[in-house]
């Protein structure tokens, strides 16, 4: 039987009035009710092509192409001709095939690799079946493609047992079934009243029992998702503007949609490895003399740190592209003297430009017409920090290649990131002052604004989703003709798909509360769902002050963050992690030591995400789809397949509940083992965060932490936990800095474990690649306490085999190429 509930045509209308209703009220420009949506209706032609299949409709059409074997493209319209405006977020050198078409009496069957699209002649109704001809999507009876005045959509049906990830940076539940969001990038600081925050992910992975696929909805207009707020079993979403047009993405498994979404949009660029270290910021260090005071603290503490930050106020009247000649009088020196402390200086830049003949940038805006225009023709004006400011329209190749090169003012400094915010864009019509605090007094008619050169103007409704997006691209492809050698670092808080190609990106003001402990790390799990894999929250809390205990669980939580900062706002108490006393200064010290610890395994995730696109820190769900206990479980996470976290998220707690799904699992500060599935309640003082190892997993440490992570490794202990599957991980090694890995300057070191009937076999595979290691490998084999060996505590020269104690552990001094077989008493 179908999935499509059988609904009638009527409630296909209802929803899409609806859906139209919120676009409305959300002030979406160009809708015009026309009082009834229509859908396709009855087929009337099909017309094979060379790239795509086109299905003549009653009122409309439908285009049908695919990208690989699990990409499904479907392109609806009302209008006499499908729009040649070019997608922003899929890879340009993605190339489309047609599809094969079979027609039969009462149906059109269109294979397309592992996804097979079925279009019913009658009202064009679509569905959708995997590759073992399973529905997995499915219309309402009329079909769910709508259009109404400028409004376009389509109706999906919902199982009762499906499950909705994704959907970028929302606030709520994991699992997203009963939301109604909206996609709008907007400047809103964290609360439940504000669905539209910094970035908009129009893209859901749906789960249902064990089985997986995605749904990318690419429209850059302000757009609605219904997933059964309105109507528990059906599923919406409509854009003010464009076209219907979507990817269907083929599983069967989470890995699989996520792999095929990166190959759609992109993937992360292998970052830097400085910036995976931990970073300190905040709104703001005002002077030289402050930022040396925060890095002699981090000296003093002997606490890690690979950044410090500079926010507005390093600026000369908030001018971009400056500095205050009092504050910073010497930026190149101050950069220099925290460089050879092994701290890298990353700045913020505005993409609003101060309005003031005499200052270059703006000069040379005015001069070269690159400022985006409003309705009256002349340079769109808003009021941003530096007060009146004009915008760069970066919808113009020629702007991005200007904005980027203005980028060589920090490169020339030494300046290693760059920091990319209020670029929704974010700004203020006119605004009054409160103790120095500019506010809000009404909002920016963005929507005023015209993209491009006449006669080819784009609305700005159509570029605000995007607009970051392209400042992004311009600022990344900047900072690389500028340094060539040096792989670029942008952070941006505005985004849209496609973005992960150029920066990191961190989910804006949240508030120093447990509600946002809790809060974020899902909004970060989600991003992850959403092919967003360098992301990150402010440890901490941005607006206001967290108690001692809250910064230490949020240190504690933040440290697995794929980007790790601590950042907080104008006027709030220092929250650097020396702040809160003794006891919290600790637990910050080792909190951060972990991440360095754990930095071969996290680098190597990393490099892992650029091939596959899968998440740094995983949803429970994630790794276990088959798991129903775990389809909205946000509070405990993994990091990679192998490590389970378990922060603590509640006010006062010294205890936590931690499930652990179906498998072995060791302790990892006791190695003390449980089997799965199973819910227990472990200690967490305030100092611990808990913490478990799946059996077979394999996770290389670095053995003694360096002060700042640039500095050569001492070495490399690779951890193997035995279990009763083969497992394997792939250790990957660079320079750390350069593209020489693009050219074959890596090493892949791939190391398998697996039982044997004598005891367990690990094998450290040859490596792949020209880069030689400088920092010797050990094999550290856990729960070997029956193995009876007699030997040495681990150290570094050790070059045999030996006994540590303290983790029932046997150690091996290990070199490419070889097996080693542990079993009892193997002296």
């Amino acid at each position: 039987m179908s999935r499509a509930m059988g609904k009638a045509a009527a409630v296909r209308a209802a929803m899409c009035v609806i859906a139209a209703a919120v676009v409305l009220a959300a002030g979406a420009p160009g809708f015009s009710a026309r009082g009834q949506a229509k859908g396709l209706g009855a087929v009337k032609e099909v017309r094979p092509g060379p790239d795509r299949v086109e299905v003549v409709c009653a009122n409309g059409a439908v285009r049908v192409g695919m990208a690989g074997d699990g990409s499904l493209h479907v392109v609806a319209t009302d209008d006499a001709e499908f729009s040649r405006f070019p997608s922003f977020a899929v890879l340009p050198e993605v190339r489309e095939r047609a599809v094969e078409v079979k027609e039969e009496p009462e149906r059109l069957v269109l294979s397309a690799g592992l996804l097979t699209l079925i279009i019913d002649r009658k009202d064009s109704r679509m569905t959708v079946l995997d590759q073992s001809g399973a529905e997995i999507i499915a219309e309402p009876d009329g079909g769910g493609a709508f259009f109404d005045g400028d409004t376009v959509g389509c109706v999906k049906a919902m199982p009762a047992d499906e499950h909705y990830y994704g959907f970028g940076e929302k606030m709520g539940p994991l699992d997203r079934r009963g939301r109604k969001m909206i996609m709008w990038n907007t400047d809103n600081g964290w609360s439940p009243k504000n669905d539209s925050l910094y970035q908009s992910h129009p893209y859901y992975l749906a789960l249902r029992q064990g089985r997986a696929y995605g749904l990318f909805f690419d429209n850059t207009f302000r757009s609605v998702f219904d997933v059964g707020a309105a109507t528990p079993d059906l599923l919406s979403f409509c854009a003010a503007g464009g076209e219907l047009d979507y990817w269907v993405l083929a599983g069967p498994a989470p890995k699989d949609v996520l792999t095929r979404y990166g190959a759609l949009v992109g993937t992360a660029p292998l970052p830097p490895k400085w910036a995976l270290g931990y970073h300190q910021c905040r709104y703001s260090y005002q002077d030289e003399k402050k930022v040396r005071e925060i890095r002699d603290g981090f000296i003093e503490n002997k606490i890690p740190v690979d950044a410090i930050w500079l926010d507005i106020h390093y600026m000369n009247g908030y001018r971009v592209f400056s500095f205050d000649p009092k504050r910073f009088p010497d930026p190149a020196g101050l950069i220099a003297e925290l460089k050879k402390d092994g701290i890298h200086t990353v700045v913020i830049v505005d993409p609003g430009v101060k309005v003031d003949p005499g200052y270059a940038p703006y000069d040379e805006g005015i001069a070269k017409d690159y400022f985006v225009h409003g309705l009256d023709a002349k340079p769109f004006r808003a009021q941003v920090w530096p007060g009146d400011a004009n915008f760069p329209d970066f919808y113009r190749p020629e702007v991005r290649q200007w904005w980027g090169g203005l980028h060589k003012f920090y490169t020339d400094l030494g300046i290693a990131g760059i920091w990319n915010d209020m670029n929704e864009p974010a700004g203020w019509d006119n605004y009054l002052k409160i103790a120095g605090i500019p506010l809000a007094s009404r909002p920016v008619p963005w929507l005023d604004m015209r993209h491009g050169a006449a006669p080819d103007l784009v609305p700005h409704a159509r570029i605000h989703n995007v607009y970051a997006l392209l400042e992004a691209e311009a600022t990344y492809s900047g900072l690389m003709q500028l340094k060539p050698d040096a792989r670029p670092f942008v952070l941006t808080r505005a985004g849209y798909p496609g973005i992960v190609r150029h920066t990191a990106t961190w989910t804006g003001d949240n508030h120093a509360t447990w509600d946002n402990l809790r809060t974020g790390l899902t909004m970060l799990l989600n991003m992850g769902m959403s092919g967003m894999a360098f992301v990150g929250n402010d440890i901490g809390g941005f607006g206001g002050g967290p108690s001692p205990e809250l910064y230490a669980r949020w240190i504690e939580q933040g440290v697995f963050y794929p980007f790790c900062r601590t950042h907080t706002a104008y006027g709030t108490p220092p929250q650097e992690p020396w702040s809160y006393g003794p006891e919290v200064t600790a637990i910050s010290r080792d909190a951060i030591a972990l991440r360095y610890e754990l930095m071969p395994y996290i680098y190597s995730l990393f490099e892992e995400s650029t091939r596959t696109n899968w998440p740094i820190i995983r949803p429970m769900v994630f790794e276990f789809p088959d798991d129903d206990k775990v389809t909205n479980m946000s509070d405990q996470f993994m990091l990679g397949p192998s490590l389970l976290v378990a922060p603590v998220v509640e006010k006062g707690a010294v205890k936590r509940t931690v499930y652990l799904p179906i498998g072995t699992w060791y302790d990892f500060y006791t190695i003390a083992k449980f089997h799965g599935p199973q819910e227990i309640e472990v200690d967490a003082p305030l100092s611990k965060t808990p913490m478990f190892v799946r059996a077979g997993g394999i996770i290389p440490v670095e053995i003694d932490l360096k002060r700042y992570h640039e500095d050569p490794w001492a070495g490399i202990k690779i951890k193997v936990y035995p279990g009763p599957e083969e497992m394997s991980f792939t250790l990957y090694e660079d320079d750390g800095s350069s593209f020489g890995y693009q050219k074959g300057l890596f090493a892949k070191t791939e190391i398998v474990g697996k039982p044997d009937p004598k005891g367990y076999e690990v094998s450290i595979k040859p490596h792949k690649g020209g880069f030689k290691s400088p920092v010797p490998h050990y094999l550290f084999i856990i729960d070997c306490n029956e193995c009876g060996v007699i030997g040495e505590s681990f150290g570094r020269a050790y070059d045999g085999v030996g006994i540590d104690s303290s983790h029932n552990a046997c150690i091996f001094h290990v070199t490419e190429g070889e097996t080693w077989l542990v079993e009892p008493n193997h002296d």
